[in-house]
Formats: C-alpha cells, structure tokens, sequence
C-alpha cells in the first residue's frame, strides 16, 4: 500500500516538473542557441514566401548548430525599415531593391542565388508583361496607351521597373499615356489575377510567376497575351524584358564577418540536389555577381541612386544653398566695397603717376649711363671668362697626360737602370719601347679628344663591346698596379655589351676610375690592395662598367663635390678627373654614380646605352 502510494507520489511530481519546464523560457531551459533573422522580399506573399525559403533557413541551421535561422517575409517598405532598424541580419531582395539599400544602408552582398540547371541562360531573370488573349484592343505594345495597367509599386524592380524601360523604349511613359496605373503589392499574384478578372488591361510580374501559377492549376496560360516577348537562349520562362543576374544575398553593416563568412561557405557548399534547392526552386548559391545591368538600367530611368529632382521650388533652393547665398552675397558686397575703394585709389594714383612720369625722364637718362658702363664691365668679363677657359684647358690637359708621360719616364728609368746593369737584352728592349709607343699613342689621343672637347667638336662614335675597352685600358694600368702590389682582377660579362661611343673618350674614363682607385689603396705591406672592374648588363638595355677598391674610401668633406672641377684630396692633384669623366659620360647619354664608400672601400660605376 505504501509503495503504491509512493509511485503515484513520484509520478507526479515528475509530470509537474515536466509542465514546468516546458513552460520556461527557451533561455531559461538551457537552449544556448542565437537567433539569426533573415528577411526575405516575399513577392508571392508571406505563405508562399515561408514555403519557399524555409528549407534554406533549416539547411544553414543544421551547419551552424549554435545558431537557429529564421525567415522573415516582407514587403518593398518593411524591408527598408528592418534594414534602418537593424531588426535582421540578413536580406535578400531583388537586385534592384539591393541597390537603393546599398546606397542608404551600406549593406553589402556576400552571395548571389543560382538559377536552376535546367536554366542556361545564366544565374539571370526578368518581367513579362501580358494582357488577357481575347482582348483584342491588345495586340502589342504599343496598345497600352490610354489602357489601364497594374504594377507592384513604383519601386517595385521586378514589379515594375523592368517593363517600364521596355515601356520607355517603346515611346510609352507609364505616368503619362496610361489610362490608370494602380499599384496592387505583394504578392504578385494579385496582378495576374486582376488581369484574368479584366479589373485590368494589361499588367506586369517577374518571370516565373506565370508558370508557378499554371502549375499550380489556379490559371491558364492560353488566357494570357505575352507583349514584346523576348527569346533569350536557354531561359524557358516567358520573358518581354532583358535579364538581370539573380537576387542577392547581404549582409547589414551590424552582422559579424565571423558569421557572415560562416553563411558564405554553407550556401557555396550546397548543391542543386540539396533539399532546400529543390524546395525553392533554385540550383545553389554563387560568389556575389556584377550587378552594373541595374545600374544601367537606374540611370537610364534616373530612379535610385541617379534620381534626379524636378519641380524644385526657388525656396527649397534658396534653402538648400543658403551658406552658399550668404558667402556670395558677401562676395558682393566686399566687390561693391572694393570698386569704391579702387576708385579713390585710381585717382590718387593718377595724381602720383603724373609726378613719376617726370621723375622717370630723369631716370631714363641715368639708366642710359648706367647700360654704357654694364657693357664695358660684361666686357671685360668676357675676356676673363675666356682666360678662365684658357686655364681650366691647360689644367685639364696637364692632368690627363700626367699619367702616360710619368708611365714612359718610368718605363725609360727601368730600361736605363736595366742597361747600366748589363742584363738588359734586345727582347726587353723591344717590349719597353712597345709599353712607350702605347703610352705616346695614348698621349697624343687625349690631346685630340680634349681639344675637340673643349672646342665642343663632334668626333666619329664607333660600334664596340664594352668589354674590350675595359680590357684595353687595364693593360695601360697594369705596371702601376704590379709597382704597387695591387690585384687586378676584370670580372666581364660573357654576353657581349655593344655601345656606340669614342673608344679613346671612355677609356679615358675608366683609366680616371682605375687610378682614383689605385690613389685610394695604401702602400704597405700588410695590406694586400685589391681592384675589380666588373661589367653588366641591367635592364632597360643598360650597359653597367663598376670598379670596386679596398682603400681608404671618399671622405666626408669632399663626397657631396667630388664631381666638382678641381675639389681633390690628392697631393699635387688638380682635381679635374672625375669632372672630366661625368662630362664625357653625359655627352654619350651616360651618367656617373657613386654607388657607396667607407673607410673600407668604395665603389664607384658608370652606365651607357647599349645598340
């Protein structure tokens, strides 16, 4: 009897708590899921809207378990205020409705609907415009003026605003030669109905809707007349309007990119087998599409983004511009201000310029004077410069024969040496007369080559590889270089560097360079000096000459002027080699660089334009 009793006891109890939990709160019972609200233009209604996307709301549940989709149907206006209002997460329109939302809202879209397979056309849709068969008023479309005519709303995209650039284009202005245009909403079966029940002349829906409805067994698409209609391959629906790509799929500004990125890779994954595919007639999802045909058709209508105001009163103007107004009739007034002002002022300044004309005959004779003693002093100058040029002349051609001069001295001092000695063959003899002849030769060029340039003469430029006037000109430093204990080394290009230059005018260059870097190498024992003249070729066709050293490096105080004629550091030097080198380089489109220096070398290089 007791036990009995304690099982009905239990049994109660557990029924009782069962109530109470099922009347709890979804929060309250431990359900940890967040609310995902996804609004969706029901352009059938709300049953069908419901019907048609609930499948898709269940498919993104079952991928994203801590999160519960719910669909939301609305109409054209109750769109706009859910997306000012921040009451949904998501939206999906029509592509027209997307882009007004996106210019006030910045929503923007992360996916784009897929037309169903058996669509080929593309991930496109359009609007059919249709009258009842039998009326036989309606034959075109040209027939709808002075006929009643049904649409959507005035913002309706698929509802409306395709076929009113069909419309347009045909010389029709639904606001004008319509004998009614009466807007119905959603959904957009109204309109057909309406037709059908000749409540309407004529009226306008998204493709599609014609063959849900024919299906659905609730009209017969005998009773209809299709107006401009228009074949589009691989597009079966009834179409009398261009195709516009597929609706798409946004997110609010407020939505996370988390969740977002998250509702991108389910709807991407879904194939047109899927359920909720087949339930809402499509074949999946895609990456956001171009939506430019919109815009096209937007600014063609000037509707949207690109409305344009009309019948703006001059208040609303004056309104509108008012800091604009002000500042120009502030403008006025300064100028009225500014025109009495001047007008004094022209007065007075005529008064003073009659006393200046007389103070400038005065004047002018002085200047006369003066002009006469500027000639005689530019005169003078002239024959200055010209001594200047004198000067900088001989300096130039005393430093560029300083070194072939001291190298026979040099070469004939050994040979003499070598005689007196006795060990001095006919065979030696030969080859310092050689290295003297070479020296000579050289001397005797660059007197020609300075002469020409300092008179600005044009000497013969010849085709040649770079390469062989670095290996020519090494050969007349190679005794200053064995007399010093320097390594010479010549790292050349294998490819051939062809330039059009004066081969004597460059070499001289590179001796310039070879011997700056020879100065720079200290004369001691114990550390080896060491010279590399490498060439390249970079882009653009330039051909690079770089001589690299392990001296002392440019100091400090003369790097920023060591182009500069006769700025040296070298005892006895002059100064002028560098500013020789840049002048003829830049005479052969070339330029003198130096790359970099430091107390542990330099490296100095030119370039030339190849052929």
């Amino acid at each position: 009897m007791h036990f009995k009793l304690r099982a009905e006891y239990f049994y109660a109890m557990t029924g009782l708590l069962a109530i109470i939990w099922i009347m709890l709160p979804s929060d309250a019972r431990g359900n940890t899921e967040q609310e995902i609200r996804l609004g969706v233009l029901a352009f059938r209604g709300e049953t069908a809207c419901l019907n048609r996307w609930g499948p898709t709301a269940d498919y993104l549940s079952s991928k994203q378990t801590e999160y519960r989709f719910r669909i939301i149907p609305l109409t054209l206006e109750q769109m706009d205020d859910a997306i000012r209002n921040e009451t949904i997460d998501f939206a999906f329109t029509n592509p027209g409705n997307y882009i007004s939302l996106e210019t006030k809202y910045g929503i923007t879209r992360i996916a784009t609907l897929k037309s169903p397979d058996d669509v080929h056309a593309g991930n496109v849709f359009g609007a059919v415009i249709f009258s009842r068969s039998d009326n036989i008023s309606i034959n075109g479309i040209q027939d709808l003026k002075n006929k009643s005519f049904m649409v959507v709303s005035k913002s309706a995209f698929g509802g409306f605003q395709m076929a009113w650039r069909v419309l347009k284009n045909s010389g029709i202005d639904p606001f004008e030669d319509f004998k009614s245009l009466s807007y119905a909403g959603f959904p957009q079966d109204k309109i057909v109905f309406a037709v059908r029940d000749e409540a309407v002349d004529a009226g306008t829906v998204r493709t599609g809707v014609l063959e849900s409805l024919h299906r659905d067994g609730k009209i017969n698409l005998a009773d209809y007349r299709i107006l401009a209609r228009t074949h589009h391959p691989g597009f079966s629906d009834l179409s009398s309007t261009a195709l516009y790509p597929q609706w798409p799929l946004s997110k609010l500004k407020t939505t996370s990119n988390e969740l977002s990125q998250k509702v991108v890779i389910d709807l991407l994954s879904m194939s047109s087998e899927n359920l909720a595919a087949r339930k809402g007639w499509y074949g999946g999802w895609t990456v956001p599409l171009t939506y430019q045909p919109v815009h096209a058709l937007f600014r063609e209508l000037n509707i949207g983004p690109y409305a344009r105001e009309e019948n703006i009163s001059f208040l609303t103007i004056l309104y509108r511009y008012r800091v604009w107004f002000s500042m120009i009739a502030t403008a006025l007034a300064l100028s009225f201000g500014w025109a009495l002002w001047t007008k004094r002022l022209v007065t007075t300044r005529t008064r003073e310029l009659r006393q200046a004309n007389d103070d400038l005959v005065d004047q002018m004779a002085m200047r006369q004077r003066l002009e006469e003693q500027v000639a005689k002093r530019q005169n003078e100058l002239t024959r200055v410069a010209r001594q200047n040029s004198l000067g900088e002349m001989a300096s130039s051609i005393a430093h560029e024969l300083n070194h072939p001069l001291t190298t026979i001295l040099n070469y004939v001092k050994g040979c003499t040496r070598r005689m007196d000695a006795g060990n001095c063959n006919h065979s030696d003899i030969q080859n310092v007369l050689t290295q003297v002849s070479q020296q000579a030769q050289h001397s005797a060029n660059v007197i020609k080559v300075m002469m020409d340039f300092v008179r600005d003469d044009v000497r013969e430029q010849e085709q040649i590889d770079l390469n062989d006037i670095v290996w020519e000109a090494t050969e007349l430093v190679r005794l200053e270089t064995d007399n010093r204990s320097i390594v010479l080394e010549i790292d050349a290009l294998p490819n051939v560097l062809n330039v059009k230059v004066d081969k004597v005018q460059i070499e001289q260059v590179i001796l310039n360079l070879v011997r700056n870097a020879i100065e720079a190498v200290p004369q001691t024992s114990q550390f080896p000096g060491c010279i590399t003249i490498r060439t390249s070729l970079e882009k653009n066709a330039i051909a690079r000459v770089t001589i690299v050293d392990n001296g002392v490096g440019v100091p400090a105080r003369i790097k920023e002027d060591m182009f500069t004629p006769f700025v040296t550091e070298k005892s006895g030097g002059l100064g002028l080699g560098l500013s020789i080198s840049r002048s003829i380089l830049e005479a052969h489109k070339g330029q003198l660089q130096l790359i970099k220096t430091s107390d542990k070398g330099s490296e100095i290089s030119f370039i030339l334009p190849t052929v």
